[in-house]
């Protein structure tokens, strides 16, 4: 076999196959790839390259930080959380599904939250009036949106934000309020 790394045609020894790497945080199962050293092994998951990967904090698995086969989407995301500090997509859709976006994520006027399937309401949620494909263009429209997601949460809401679609950097596009609880 060669060694994924380098290259190398190598005896795979014991220990120098990985544990399960994922491409994509949905992938249902990882692929063990083959190293002729710890070394190399090392360095092709956690290197400085566009290929590195991540343990994420909840599942506990290695899953790429960028592919192509996702539009080399970042497949992470850090989170200010009691248990959890790097997840991956799956698992951080699954945290703000359960628990909604933070308080403080809209108090900074940030618009946290996931692409959601066309169409895709998350189970329990609705989506509030006059913030579906909502046109994130401007501070203020960014404001109006973290106000009202702000009322929502302090009525007892969870708030999650679906992104629609966003222009290179965020500053600009659609995306859709949902809300779920409350009084």
């Amino acid at each position: 076999m060669e060694c994924k790394n380098c290259g190398k045609k190598t005896l795979i020894k014991k220990g120098f196959r990985s544990e399960p790497a994922y491409g994509t945080p949905w992938d249902e199962e990882g692929e063990r790839l083959p190293f002729c050293s710890d070394d190399c092994m090392q360095e092709y998951f956690f290197g400085d390259h566009d290929f590195k990967y991540f343990h994420c904090d909840k599942c506990h698995r290695l899953v790429c930080e960028q592919n192509p086969r996702n539009g080399w989407h970042t497949q992470y995301r850090d989170l200010e959380h009691d248990h959890y500090e790097r997840v991956c997509l799956e698992c951080y859709e699954e945290i703000i599904v359960a628990e909604g976006i933070p308080k403080k994520s809209f108090e900074d006027q940030r618009l946290a939250g996931m692409f959601f399937n066309t169409g895709e309401v998350p189970e329990g949620y609705k989506i509030v009036p006059g913030f579906e494909n909502y046109f994130i263009r401007s501070e203020e429209s960014i404001k109006r949106y973290c106000f009202k997601a702000i009322e929502l949460i302090d009525q007892g809401h969870k708030v999650v934000t679906g992104y629609e679609s966003l222009g290179l950097g965020g500053g600009e596009g659609y995306v859709t309020m949902f809300a779920k609880g409350g009084e």
